[in-house]
């Protein structure tokens, strides 16, 4: 049972203002601070049980940079109080001096501090995970490295974690190569080494894939549990769904097909054996199927949060609107890229607001936002720095255009431009 949430009173307002140090007011001159307050908690004694959907909060001070800037905080923790090894996390409540982070988040960094990485290696810790966390907290004006200020550190000497990593789902491959075994539970272990897996890096991605070693003229149907014959198995579309096999031609050492929920089977006559790699795509439903052992690039998206799609809150009840606003990676470069037409905005403005969220998981801060925390014009063709936070990019003129968005990941750049 969670006895008390860890919150504190925030900081006297004066002290979230910087004041300007020079020797005159017109010439104001933004300075590095030399004093960041994390403030102890007044729970931070007690027990602390992570959640799922929980948030811890902290407050701090906000340092004096000598003008009035927006600044973006965030967090490390830690399992020792020296932070030989931290984990950073970003404030969902943005630029903000009420430090929020997701519980979820803090539970998994825990778990990779201590090297849990599946099941087996989270059995030492099934009975015995309460540990102390060590935080401190950090602050930054946007992307000046120079202006980087790390807070004290306080210790929270009973939090309560839980096993929180999220592992790469799997379907099964069910046909001649497996001997056409009964997909059930009992044959689990029969099925172990045909399973198709989500990539490490795109857990939740829905895309899996895996190389096989096949027979000559595999035939094959997919299955997304071990519930027996009778279970709605992923077949080739097109067919008569009458548990028949479908030709299907390995042209250039590749085919591409679409899938449906049916019987029928995937059939591969021109394949002599050996090495063969699949992948499906259970959100577009299709497969690749590839003659030998080739590398596999999962897709990945963000998500263009804003006025162009009503501003709908960033959640999975919403994802099958924000299917039609996401950025796509397909190269593994981590920039992520779309075109979009923008037919309508919130109250017909005729400019586009939007951030840029990782995943569906709901309101708070932004992974790409702009650095002001406020709303930030941005020029066409002109790539705009991002932060963690809630200020929207500004695109004049949008409204009735097409438009391309470049969202670098790795820079925390975007670019914002019209098509012709």
């Amino acid at each position: 049972m969670k006895f008390a949430k860890i919150y504190t009173v925030l900081a006297a307002a004066a002290a979230m203002l910087g004041v300007a140090s020079c020797s005159t007011p017109d010439t104001p001159v933004m300075q590095k601070p030399t004093e960041f307050k994390l403030n102890v908690p007044p729970f931070a004694q007690q027990y602390y049980d992570l959640t799922e959907g929980g948030v811890l909060e902290f407050t701090c001070s906000q340092p004096d940079y000598g003008i009035g800037t927006v600044v973006n905080y965030s967090a490390e923790i830690s399992l020792t109080e020296d932070f030989a090894e931290y984990k950073t996390l970003a404030n969902i409540n943005g630029a903000s001096a009420t430090i929020g982070l997701n519980e979820a988040d803090v539970a998994i960094a825990i778990c990779e501090m201590l090297g849990i990485t599946d099941e087996d290696t989270w059995q030492p810790y099934a009975e015995d995970h309460v540990r102390p966390l060590y935080v401190r907290a950090v602050a930054q004006v946007g992307s000046y490295e120079w202006t980087n200020i790390t807070s004290n550190v306080i210790e929270l000497p009973r939090v309560d974690f839980y096993y929180a990593l999220k592992t790469p789902a799997y379907i099964y491959l069910v046909g001649a190569p497996s001997g056409w075994t009964e997909p059930i539970a009992n044959n689990a272990d029969k099925y172990k080494d045909w399973r198709l897996w989500e990539a490490d890096d795109a857990v939740g991605s829905n895309v899996y894939s895996a190389v096989f070693d096949m027979p000559a003229d595999p035939v094959f149907r997919f299955a997304t549990a071990l519930t027996g014959w009778d279970s709605d198995f992923i077949g080739i579309a097109g067919g008569p769904n009458d548990d028949k096999e479908v030709d299907c031609i390995l042209a250039d050492g590749e085919y591409n097909g679409t899938l449906a929920v049916t019987k029928d089977k995937l059939e591969f006559k021109d394949f002599t054996g050996g090495k063969m790699t699949i992948t499906v795509d259970l959100n577009k439903m299709t497969v690749k199927v590839q003659a030998g052992e080739q590398e596999v690039v999962t897709p990945k998206y963000v998500y263009m949060v804003g006025n162009q799609a009503l501003w709908k809150e960033p959640s999975a009840d919403n994802a099958e609107i924000y299917d039609n606003w996401r950025l796509e990676c397909t190269d593994g470069s981590g920039v992520f890229t779309g075109t979009f037409e923008i037919t309508e905005t919130q109250d017909s403005n005729p400019d586009l607001f939007c951030r840029f969220y990782q995943e569906l998981s709901g309101w708070g801060a932004a992974q790409w936002a702009s650095v002001t925390g406020k709303d930030y014009p941005v020029t066409p063709g002109v790539a705009a720095e991002t932060a963690v936070g809630e200020g929207p990019f500004q695109l004049e003129g949008a409204l009735g255009a097409t438009i391309s968005v470049s969202l670098d990941t790795k820079a925390n750049t975007v670019t914002f431009d019209f098509v012709d």
